[in-house]
C-alpha cells in the first residue's frame, strides 16, 4: 500500500514538474525578462559546385557567440559575432574567387523577437534582424535585413512547426552578392522533461540571383546538464540544390553547440 502511494505521489509530481519546465531548446523559447541566454557553437561546413563553368569545393570552420536578453516575457533581443576560416579551391570563372583562395571573415548580427502568440500549446513568433558578413575575395561587405515568421503547435510528445525567412540585401558593394534569398522550412521539436531534446525540419531555399533551389534536412540533439543549459550536435545535409548553367551543389554540415541561461 505504502509503495503503491510513493508511486503514485511520485507521479503526478514529474507530471506537474514537467508543466513547468522551461525547454530552452525550443524553436519559440525566449528568455524571461532580464535573464539572458548564451549559445556557443563551433562547426564545420563542405560545399561541392559543378556546373558548366565551375568545379570548386568550399570547405568553412566557423566559431560563433550569441546571446539572447529578455527585454519581457514575449519580447528579446539577439546579437551574434562569428569568426569564419573560408578556403576555396578550383575552377570559379565568373564570382572573382582565387584558385586556393583563403579569408578569415568576422561576421555580427542583431535583431529582435517576438513571441505574438505563446499559450504554451500554441505558438506564433517574429523575428527581425540586421547582418553583415565580410566577403575579402570581393572586396566588399554583404549587409542584410532577416525577417521570419514561424508557427508551432505543442501535441506532447512533438511540437510541429513551420515557417518563411527572408534575407534582403541592402547598402552593397559594387562586387558583393547583391541577391534576394528566401527559405520555407517544416520540423518537428521533442523534448524530454530536462533530459534531452531532438529536433528534424526539412527546408526548401531559393537564391533569386543563381536561380539555385534547395532542398535541406537540418537535425539536432541536445542534452540537458541542468534545466538551464545544454550541450549538442547539429547538422544538416542538402539533399537536392539546382542552379542555373545546369549547376549541382553537394553540402553537409556539422557542429557542436552549449547554450546556458543566466
Amino acid at each position: 500500500m505504502k509503495t503503491t502511494l510513493y508511486l503514485t505521489t511520485a507521479f503526478f509530481l514529474t507530471m506537474n514538474l514537467s508543466a513547468h519546465a522551461v525547454d530552452i531548446s525550443s524553436p519559440f523559447y525566449l528568455p524571461r525578462s532580464g535573464r539572458v541566454i548564451s549559445t556557443t557553437k563551433a562547426e564545420y561546413y563542405h560545399k561541392q559546385v559543378k556546373s558548366d563553368t565551375q568545379n570548386y569545393h568550399v570547405r568553412d570552420r566557423l566559431l560563433s557567440q550569441g546571446i539572447e536578453y529578455g527585454l519581457t516575457s514575449r519580447i528579446s533581443i539577439t546579437a551574434q559575432l562569428q569568426n569564419a576560416w573560408d578556403r576555396t579551391k578550383g575552377i570559379v570563372s565568373d564570382t572573382g574567387y582565387a584558385v586556393g583562395n583563403e579569408d578569415t571573415n568576422v561576421n555580427w548580427f542583431v535583431g529582435t523577437k517576438y513571441n505574438i502568440i505563446n499559450t504554451g500549446f500554441s505558438f506564433t513568433q517574429l523575428g527581425l534582424g540586421y547582418g553583415q558578413k565580410e566577403t575579402h575575395h570581393m572586396k566588399g561587405a554583404y549587409k542584410h535585413i532577416d525577417l521570419e515568421i514561424k508557427i508551432g503547435r505543442n501535441l506532447g510528445l512533438v511540437m510541429p512547426y513551420a515557417g518563411i525567412k527572408t534575407e534582403i540585401p541592402i547598402a552593397q558593394s559594387k562586387n558583393a552578392d547583391n541577391n534576394m534569398k528566401y527559405e520555407g522550412f517544416i520540423g518537428l521539436h521533442h523534448y524530454l522533461y530536462n533530459f534531452f531534446s531532438l529536433d528534424a525540419a526539412l527546408n526548401l531555399n531559393y537564391d533569386k540571383m543563381y536561380k539555385a533551389r534547395e532542398w535541406r534536412i537540418d537535425l539536432a540533439a541536445d542534452y540537458f546538464l541542468s534545466p538551464y543549459s545544454t550541450i549538442g550536435i547539429y547538422g544538416n545535409y542538402v539533399i537536392d540544390d539546382t542552379g542555373e548553367n545546369n549547376s549541382r551543389a553537394y553540402e553537409h554540415k556539422i557542429g557542436i553547440q552549449f547554450k546556458k541561461v543566466f
